[in-house]
């Protein structure tokens, strides 16, 4: 069972991860003045999934 844990905590981190590269890219296209709306709503989708996922992960 602990497997188990140990996989959904290491996708958890790896999704983290994805959030902070996407926020970067998410700058890098805000300072160049090019439309965010649908980047910044799958940023928003990423942090729900995450924010889901973690306290059963953590339990």
């Amino acid at each position: 069972m602990s497997r188990g844990f140990d996989y959904i905590r290491s996708e958890i981190a790896f999704m983290r991860i994805q959030v902070s590269r996407q926020r970067k890219e998410l700058l890098l296209l805000q300072r160049a003045e090019i439309g965010t709306t649908s980047a910044e709503a799958l940023l928003q989708r990423m942090l729900t999934k995450i924010d889901t996922c973690a306290p059963r992960a953590t339990a």
